[in-house]
């Protein structure tokens, strides 16, 4: 997954496109944000498995490594971007 680095880059830009002409500052404030804290994630929380794909003609497995590190990183920047369309109400003063 080599590229998917410059998907998630490409998919942020076009919602920061989105929210520049709908005037959303809050947005695109989230997509940065969520590509950052997405990455930060994937560094902390990845971990690299091996998965079993078949046989050898020796009769040993064949083990191939594969890394959940895309899968949290695409999640949390998802749900971050997700979480900046939600209103934030405004705060009010206790008299």
């Amino acid at each position: 997954m080599g590229q998917w680095p410059i998907i998630l880059l490409v998919f942020g830009l076009i919602v920061i496109a989105i929210a520049v002409l709908a005037g959303s500052r809050k947005v695109m404030i989230g997509v940065v944000a969520g590509y950052l804290i997405g990455f930060v994630l994937m560094e902390l929380f990845g971990a690299t498995y091996y998965m079993s794909v078949g046989l050898m003609p020796d009769g040993s497995e064949l083990l191939v490594p594969q890394h959940n590190g895309w899968r949290i990183w695409t999640l949390s920047y998802l749900s971050i971007i997700l979480l900046s369309f939600l209103p934030i109400p405004p705060l009010q003063r206790q008299l």
